[in-house]
């Protein structure tokens, strides 16, 4: 005989909405990183002077 493992029930925590508040700031700041790492992304631009662009950047 082969027990199944019983399934856990997920659950959806509810947001207050100042944590909702902070999510959306968290967003607006990666937003802003990637739009920056993303505009300065060209050819012959490295890894590592991308990670240096978001390491001196405001958000970081």
């Amino acid at each position: 005989m082969v027990l199944m493992p019983r399934l856990s029930r997920r659950t959806v925590d509810l947001k207050t909405p100042a944590e909702i508040g902070l999510m959306r700031a968290a967003g607006a700041v990666v937003a802003a990183a990637l739009a920056a790492v993303e505009a300065a992304a060209e050819p012959g631009v490295t890894g590592r002077d991308l990670d240096a662009l978001a390491e001196r950047s405001p958000w970081s």
